[in-house]
């Protein structure tokens, strides 16, 4: 295996005279493959703990992560936004984005918190109107890191009492935001998807409808592609009340960009109510991840997860990661940078209650296992556990009822050897 000065180590040097051998033989060489990914669960603590429910995770672009729930206060009948940053590898001491009464506070549909560049951010929370029975979105903006918040605003220029709510937020250049949320109609359905931009100075601009008849109940959720064009994903909702899952891209500030809806999966799920179970979306540049859930049609009851790596353009058969009625769905979606793999949680009945599964799906190659790592009581009180990728995995965020507290916790990749 020597040539002109050129030397390969005697192991190498093995492996290719055979693989030249069985090549010359007309067998087939083996290739190593790499295993399915396998997930372990690791339950994580803070020393001060953390007090609350409806827990939220985002992260920025320099790799910062956010943590945002809802606590009470001393005060009888007043809540307080809790806010917790982790960086540098340490996480800071929580600290108060806003406090009030009158607060519209719901196991699904909860508070956002979005970072943007130069620490640019929005958050966001609901607050119920005068009758006490309709409630609307309220925000604050940060022009950069270390700045004053705005005062609270209300985020849509509707002031009907109605509905409004399951937002969610993305950072654009130069410190603005795009926003949507759903919003009803006073007489009842429909309910539409809205959506606006927040303006580096914190002021809305002009909201458009994205689509007129959509799920009234189900989260949404969006990310911003390398091209400044962002992704929508929410569960539609036809005459025929059929509820599938579709996607939407656009640019921010060009109505006429946004193209018509683009079915993901074609479950064909028809169902007269709203189940409570929105999309989830992540992104590494333009590949990303849609994960969902669905209660029938085609597919039966399951949670799916499909690929796109044009940006959300055209998109992969979905693949299924769970089915059966045991599923409960309440899922989300995480990326690992770097062409790595994706993380997707769900939530799956027991005999006793019910458990936080999750499952980790190479870009190419076969999925890992189910991991099963959180027992629960299966209940509303449960929330949806939050998914966000992190140096060491994925870091998980999730409501605990027994003591009305925040868990925290990291999924990990196993190590295992390749296989020939």
């Amino acid at each position: 295996c020597a040539k002109e000065g050129f030397r390969l180590p005697g192991m190498v040097c093995s492996l290719v005279l055979a693989s030249v051998a069985l090549a010359a033989q007309g067998a087939p060489v083996p290739v190593p493959v790499a295993p399915p990914p396998t997930l372990e669960f690791e339950a994580l603590t803070l020393e001060q703990g953390i007090q609350g429910a409806t827990p939220q995770l985002s992260r920025s672009a320099d790799g910062s992560i956010h943590l945002i729930w809802v606590a009470d206060t001393e005060v009888e009948g007043e809540a307080s936004l809790q806010y917790l940053r982790w960086t540098d590898g340490k996480w800071s001491t929580p600290y108060a984005l806003e406090k009030g009464r009158g607060w519209f506070r719901n196991w699904a549909d909860f508070p956002q918190f979005r970072e943007g560049a130069e620490g640019a951010a929005l958050v966001t929370w609901l607050a119920y109107a005068a009758d006490g029975k309709s409630y609307g979105i309220m925000y604050r903006k940060r022009r950069e890191a270390g700045a004053a918040w705005s005062m609270p605003e209300v985020l849509h220029q509707d002031r009907e009492a109605v509905e409004h709510g399951f937002v969610s937020l993305v950072p654009l250049a130069e410190g603005r935001f795009f926003a949507n949320w759903l919003q009803s109609e006073k007489e009842g359905p429909p309910t539409a998807l809205m959506g606006a931009i927040v303006g580096s100075d914190g002021v809305m601009q002009e909201e458009q409808v994205l689509d007129a008849l959509v799920c009234d109940c189900c989260g949404t959720d969006s990310v911003v592609l390398p091209s400044g064009r962002v992704l929508i994903a929410y569960r539609d909702r036809s005459e025929e009340e059929i509820r599938d899952i579709r996607v939407l891209k656009g640019m921010p500030g060009e109505p006429e960009s946004w193209g018509d809806p683009t079915a993901v999966g074609q479950e064909r799920w028809r169902t007269a109510s709203c189940p409570v179970n929105g999309p989830a979306l992540d992104a590494d540049g333009s590949f990303v991840a849609l994960a969902f859930f669905s209660g029938g049609g085609r597919t039966g009851t399951s949670v799916r997860l499909a690929f796109s790596r044009g940006g959300g353009q055209r998109w992969m058969p979905a693949k299924i990661l769970a089915g059966g009625k045991q599923v409960l769905g309440r899922v989300d979606v995480a990326v690992m940078p770097d062409k790595g793999p994706v993380v997707v949680s769900w939530l799956e009945k027991t005999e006793e209650g019910a458990v936080w599964c999750a499952r980790a799906i190479p870009r190419q190659g076969a999925m890992g296992p189910i991991l099963r790592f959180a027992e629960v009581q299966g209940g509303r009180n449960d929330g949806f556990l939050q998914l966000v990728s992190h140096p060491e995995g994925v870091l998980t965020a999730r409501h605990n009822p027994e003591n009305d507290s925040i868990q925290l916790g990291m999924l990990k990749f196993a190590k295992r050897k390749p296989t020939k």
